[in-house]
Formats: structure tokens, C-alpha cells, sequence
């Protein structure tokens, strides 16, 4: 089914996906892959499902279907890295997933 969201995501991100931790506790990341967003750079405080209270730096938008998860890191276009702390879906009323959102710290 067409995306009617698609030409909305005029910028790029590079998402590295979370695939272990290492022995020294480092977090390891698959290759990026250059991935169609929307971001917006907007402090929005969150709770995570752990109680933990963060500032998110910016709000990124992907087509569904990319599956954002927590803890995979994102490069935005001006260079700056962050990790996706929260991520959530936006159904349409009739409950079909059209884009994903991911908040970034």
C-alpha cells in the first residue's frame, strides 16, 4: 500500500542497530544504512518505561516498517550522534501504522 507520508521525509539518517554488548560492556552496532526521515530538534522531557526521567534533543519520523528500537544509534545529517531512548508508532484511526517515531538523546 502506498505510503501517503513517504514525500514528507526530505532528510537522511544513518541508523546503526544495537546487536550486542561486548565483554567490556560496550555497546555494539551493526553497519549504518541510510534511512528516508523528518527530523525536528525539540527538548521534549520523556519517562521511559523504566521510571527514568530524560530530555529528549530531537524527534526523528521513519516510514513504518523501518523498526526503530531503542538503544540503535542515529547519525543525523549535521553530524551529531545520539541513541533512540523511546520509540512509538503513529496509527491512522482506522489503527494502520504509517510512520514510526523515535526521540533521541
Amino acid at each position: 500500500m502506498h505510503n501517503v507520508f513517504r514525500p514528507l521525509l526530505h532528510q537522511q539518517l544513518l541508523l546503526e542497530r544495537k546487536v550486542s554488548v561486548d565483554a567490556d560492556g560496550q555497546t555494539v552496532f551493526a553497519s549504518g544504512t541510510s534511512v528516508p526521515c523528518r527530523t525536528f530538534t525539540r527538548p521534549t522531557r520523556l519517562t521511559l518505561a523504566t521510571g527514568e526521567e530524560v530530555i529528549a534533543s530531537d524527534l526523528v519520523w521513519v516510514a513504518s516498517g523501518t523498526g526503530l528500537h531503542v538503544e540503535d544509534r542515529v547519525t543525523l545529517e549535521d553530524g551529531r550522534v545520539a541513541l533512540l531512548k523511546l520509540v512509538d508508532v503513529a496509527p491512522d484511526n482506522r489503527g494502520r501504522v504509517w510512520i514510526e517515531k523515535g526521540y533521541l538523546v
